[in-house]
């Protein structure tokens, strides 16, 4: 049977393709490929000249997740009908490699599934990869709804094709949720207030940026603890608050939900600390 001969005579009688599809579908089914994060491809691939770059990663990553109790957790998000997914798998495989606890969602799938995916996997950044030019709908989209399900905690950085002149519209949408980070090709100083990955960012860079920005929430929350500002986040590493949820989807299934606090920008004495933490 030759199914591309019928759609093409679908077409021509007036079908729309979203009906030849749901003709198909309801013979074949729809196909879900399977997501899965690969680890050690990326991390084979650097030779010794760069080492020590990766290896400032492993090493910041590897001192938050000691301070924390467990390790930075990353949903890598793609949303709409964005189907361009091989720099997704690059950002999940070289930030596992690097220590991350990575989730991929679905292809295509919605902000609000995403958001909900977010805060059931207990994750504390939510990556959005952005190929086809959705980013000024789909991000302030994915921010929205993590606001509205409780997720406001949930550090969202932007990643893929981004035209610089977008960048401001980004921040002023809410996409520097906390202090997220859209991180531009430039090795950029200020990690709080660049907030986008362009094309030619370096992933172990941006997985430390990740990590000092997730550092400074975690300043401003117990700041905010300490001087009665905000409730109560003062636990030690592995220790629940008093805002707990059970994670069902995307890996998180038995997770603990802490809620943490969004961090305002750094001011230049707190980057000028946390750089040299590293």
């Amino acid at each position: 049977m030759n199914l591309l001969k019928l759609s093409v005579d679908a077409a021509r009688a007036r079908c729309t393709l979203g009906e030849i599809c749901d003709a198909l579908e309801a013979k074949w089914a729809r196909h879900v490929p399977t997501r899965r994060v690969i680890q050690g491809a990326y991390k084979s691939e650097y030779g010794s000249a760069e080492q020590d770059e990766f290896d400032v990663a492993v090493k910041t990553i590897a001192a938050f997740a000691k301070e924390e109790g467990r390790q930075p957790r990353l949903l890598v998000a793609k949303l709409g009908q964005d189907g361009h997914d091989r720099g997704a798998a690059v950002i999940a495989s070289g930030f596992a490699d690097m220590g991350f606890d990575v989730d991929v969602s679905p292809m295509f799938s919605t902000p609000e599934e995403c958001a909900q995916a977010a805060i059931d996997g207990d994750v504390h950044v939510v990556g959005v990869s952005s190929q086809a030019a959705g980013h000024k709908t789909l991000v302030p989209a994915i921010v929205k709804a993590l606001k509205a399900k409780g997720g406001e905690h949930i550090i969202v950085v932007v990643g893929g094709v981004i035209p610089p002149a977008d960048y401001q519209f980004l921040y002023d949408s809410g996409a520097k949720v906390g202090c997220s980070l859209v991180f531009t090709a430039l090795d950029c100083a200020d990690a709080a207030t660049q907030a986008i990955f362009g094309p030619g960012t370096r992933v172990p860079k941006a997985a430390v940026r990740c990590c000092l920005c997730l550092r400074a929430a975690q300043t401003d929350v117990r700041s905010r603890a300490s001087d009665g500002r905000g409730e109560s986040h003062s636990k030690g590493p592995g220790q629940v608050t008093t805002q707990q949820h059970a994670g069902a989807t995307n890996g998180g299934a038995g997770s603990v939900f802490k809620k943490r606090a969004a961090s305002t920008r750094k001011t230049e004495a707190q980057r000028e600390s946390q750089e040299r933490v590293i």
